[in-house]
Parts: structure tokens; C-alpha cells; sequence
């Protein structure tokens, strides 16, 4: 009998998670393509035909920057709705704001850039469901000992997704279909793992079907009641007085950050610095990311199943491996010519997300005044490099693989309550109802 029902969940949830963040980065390969596009062709002052798409970079950087407005609007809302609801129905709705929001894309940049800079804030608002998903489906579907896996594989969906778009949206632009079949493709791809995420998803694995006696066992082995039941008490007070927490989302703000701008000027850098074409610059932009989600996948299982080195040293090794190499590569490249209440923890990580789509076009703003100059872009990448070497330096000294204290805190113990009653003071008028 097959009892490894959770492995097909994590899969789904994966390519769900993927998708999301490959809808709102289609376009950051496709400006290329876009600008040569004379079909939709405007006159210009000089009697002249130039693209309707051949946008300015101050367009462009609206164009990144609707995203990032969506993601702020989104993030909170999604993350209550996942502890409140669960995740089937939030991510589902997700997922129905990213079809509708990428398929229509192509009509709105034809039409107008208001248009399209709408649809970008609703790509926006669906990606910010990602993190909270991660958060409530580890620790509803992962077993104690399988969490760091389930964690890996899930948040290597932006490495990934950048991976698929990058080397998809490469080959449309130079096939006879043309940039538009990028989104419409995006689109349809996401229209089927949505469709699979609603049949195969359930939030209880006690109520599914599909979930054997001994796998059930499994997930719920050492789990304590808090961790097997998600309650929407979060003791906020607690976490924020905690300085290894503020550490860990500095890692997370730095890294997100950094690859946030790799991910979206990556593909400019390589066509318009280095002068690669179209279908190289694909290849080029793809194959960083890919190396990232098979180092995250090794990560995974080195934590959880090495055994011989301690868990701190573990996690230092691994956030050397996350921010302190790349923050030397990003110097590199600057050289170079031609557990519990995780889900609040990890959708902070997320509205550091949506902090990164703001910095990324901040960054390239504050060095770069001629988009061919590798000497200005040299001066953005140093910067990436050093917010990740601080980073990591400093995970160094202030966070260890030891349970918070605030970890312990439930809404049964004295504590809890205490806590929860400043928490409601704290959220009155959020429109959060305590249930008896």
C-alpha cells in the first residue's frame, strides 16, 4: 500500500508554488523581445514606427514595482486567511488571480500601460500567498524528521520558476508563436496544477482518504497538540522581543534581495553588458537558479538525515552556504568584464519579499545611469555582497538551532493567555475574533 501520500502533496505544492512566481517574472526576459515587437507599432514624433512595448527604464521599474505593491497589499491577509481557513481554499484563490492576471497581460500591454500595471499589482497580490502555503502545508503534511526536506524543496520554487520561465520565455521569443504564447503558455500550465492542487489537496491528512494508518503515524509522531492543531494565537509580543528572529529576517531580506536582483535584471545585464542574444541570455539566466534549487534540495537532506554533526553547526554551514558564498560570487561577478509559529515567521520572510521587489529597482537606480556600463552595474553588485556577508556574519553570533522561548508558549499555559490578551489589546480593531 502506498504510504507516501505526503510525497505527491509536496509535489503539487511545489509546482503551485512555481507557478505563482513564474507568472510575474515572464516579463523580465520578455521586455527584450518586446521592444523589437512592430506589430502593435506607435509613430513617433519623428515619423518613425517604434514598439508599443519598447518601455523606458522608469516604466519598467513601475511595471517590477506593481508587483511588489501587490505583495505588500497581499501578504497579511493571505497569512491570516492560511491560519484561519487553512490552505487549500487561500492558495486556490492565489492561484485564480495569477491565471487570470498572466493571461490577460498581453492584451493589457497592448492596450495601455495603466492596464497593465493593474494586472501587475494582482499578480502581485497572488504571489504573496506563497510563503504562508509553505508554512501551514509543512507542518500539517511534513513529519518531524522530514520538515528541513519539505522546507527546501518548497522555498526552491523561485529558483526553480526563474529556471523554467526563463529558458520557456527565451525559446518563445525566438519561435515563430512570439512573446505573447510566454504568458499564454504560463497560463494554461497554471490553470492544470491549480486544477490538480483542488483535487488532491485537504488540510486535515486525518480526514483524507489517501492517507493510510501508518503514514498518519507518521506525521503525527512526536508532534505536540500546538503543532498538530494551527491556531491562529500567535504570541507576537514574544517574537519580536527576540533578536535571533530580527537576524533571521535580515538573512531572509538580504538573500531574497540579492536574488530578486539577479532574477529581474539578470537576463538586461547579460543581453545589453555582455551582449549575449536572446536565446543565450535564456540559457545564461536559467542556469544559476537551477544550480541554486539542487543546492537547497542537498541542504534539505543534510539536515535532516546527517546525523554526525551537530544542529547549530548545521545551520551555520547552511547559512554560510545561503548568503556568505553568494555575497562573495555577487563581489565576483561585480570583478568581472564581458517549527512552531513558523507560518508568522516565514510570512514576514514574505513581506521581506515584497520589501526586495521595492529595494532591487533602488539599487540599480542608485548606480546605474547607463544601462551598458558594467562599471555602474559592478557597484550593485558589491553592495548585494556585502548585505550577504553581514548577514551571515552576524547569524553567526545570535541564532542557534535551540528552541525559542516563545515556542513554548501556548494559549492553555498562564503565559499564553497573558500574551494573548496583550496580543488582542494589541490587534484591536484588525477585525481578529477569539472564538470560545
Amino acid at each position: 500500500m502506498f504510504t507516501y501520500y505526503r510525497i505527491v502533496i509536496l509535489i503539487v505544492s511545489f509546482f503551485a508554488l512555481s507557478a505563482l512566481s513564474s507568472n510575474y517574472l515572464i516579463i523580465n526576459l520578455t521586455f527584450i523581445c518586446m521592444q523589437d515587437d512592430l506589430k502593435d507599432g506607435m509613430t513617433s514624433a519623428n515619423q518613425t514606427l517604434v514598439s508599443r512595448y519598447a518601455y523606458s527604464p522608469s516604466e519598467k521599474s513601475l511595471i517590477i514595482w506593481a508587483v511588489a505593491i501587490g505583495t505588500v497589499i497581499g501578504t497579511f491577509p493571505f497569512n491570516f486567511a492560511f491560519i484561519r481557513w487553512g490552505a487549500k481554499i487561500p492558495f486556490l484563490i492565489g492561484g485564480v488571480l495569477s491565471i487570470i492576471s498572466t493571461g490577460l497581460t498581453p492584451l493589457a500591454a497592448s492596450l495601455s500601460l495603466p492596464f497593465l500595471l493593474v494586472l501587475r499589482l494582482i499578480q502581485g497580490i497572488a504571489y504573496s500567498a506563497d510563503f504562508s502555503a509553505i508554512g501551514v502545508i509543512t507542518l500539517r503534511w511534513a513529519p518531524l524528521d522530514e520538515m528541513s526536506i519539505f522546507i527546501a524543496v518548497m522555498t526552491s520554487f523561485i529558483s526553480f520558476s526563474t529556471f523554467i520561465t526563463n529558458s520557456a520565455s527565451a525559446w518563445f521569443c525566438t519561435s515563430s508563436l512570439g512573446w505573447r504564447w510566454a504568458f499564454y503558455s504560463h497560463t494554461i500550465a497554471t490553470v492544470v496544477i491549480f486544477s490538480l492542487w483542488m483535487l488532491i489537496y485537504k488540510d486535515d491528512p486525518t480526514k483524507h482518504k489517501r492517507v493510510t494508518r501508518d503514514e498518519l503515524k507518521k506525521l503525527q509522531k512526536d508532534k505536540t497538540k500546538a503543532e498538530l492543531e494551527i491556531d491562529y494565537f500567535v504570541p507576537y509580543t514574544a517574537i519580536l522581543k527576540k533578536v535571533s528572529v530580527w537576524v533571521l529576517w535580515l538573512n531572509g531580506l538580504a538573500l531574497i534581495s540579492s536574488l530578486t536582483f539577479l532574477i529581474i535584471y539578470m537576463p538586461m545585464y547579460l543581453h545589453d553588458v555582455l551582449k549575449f542574444d536572446v536565446s543565450t541570455t535564456g540559457m545564461l539566466a536559467a542556469s544559476g537558479p537551477l544550480i541554486h534549487t539542487l543546492t537547497k534540495y542537498v541542504s534539505g537532506f543534510f539536515s535532516d538525515k546527517v546525523k554526525i554533526i551537530s544542529e547549530n553547526k548545521k545551520l551555520q554551514i547552511c547559512n554560510v552556504l545561503a548568503t556568505g558564498v553568494p555575497g562573495i560570487l555577487f563581489v565576483l561577478i561585480g570583478l568581472a568584464r564581458h517549527q512552531q509559529y513558523a507560518h508568522f515567521v516565514l510570512s514576514v520572510i514574505q513581506f521581506m519579499k515584497s520589501v526586495a521587489l521595492f529595494t532591487a529597482p533602488i539599487k540599480w537606480y542608485l548606480f546605474i545611469r547607463n544601462e551598458r556600463d558594467i562599471t555602474e552595474w559592478s557597484y550593485s553588485f558589491y553592495l548585494n555582497g556585502f548585505l550577504l556577508i553581514l548577514s551571515s556574519i552576524l547569524f553567526f553570533f545570535f541564532c542557534n538551532d535551540q528552541p525559542a522561548e516563545f515556542t513554548k508558549i501556548t494559549r492553555d499555559n498562564p503565559t499564553g493567555a497573558k500574551l494573548l490578551e496583550e496580543n488582542q489589546q494589541d490587534d484591536e480593531g484588525d477585525g481578529i475574533e477569539e472564538s470560545d
